[in-house]
């Protein structure tokens, strides 16, 4: 699939490899739960996600009345990574 900017990019990958495309649209889950309680399956305070925040290492601010897809949601990936390298022990420097 050609997108706008896949055509001015030399596409020079061998044949089976193919680009990455962002997902346009992207079906809800039947599962969806609030975000206090993804937060509390993911180990992760509100006071860490309010920290992340400020500092701009999550995108968003973590509103306590927003509901999550409990599969898959953006938000949740974007928490997982961040926490799992801050508690990997790099510093926040």
């Amino acid at each position: 699939m050609k997108t706008p900017q896949s055509s001015q990019i030399p596409d020079n990958l061998p044949s089976w490899f193919a680009r990455p495309v962002p997902k346009i649209m992207q079906e809800t889950c039947l599962f969806r739960l609030s975000l206090s309680s993804a937060l509390v399956r993911l180990h992760v305070s509100v006071d860490d996600l309010g920290r992340w925040h400020e500092r701009g290492w999550i995108s968003f601010d973590g509103r306590m009345d927003d509901e999550v897809d409990e599969f898959d949601d953006p938000k949740i990936l974007e928490i997982t990574v961040v926490r799992d390298i801050v508690r990997s022990g790099l510093s926040a420097i």
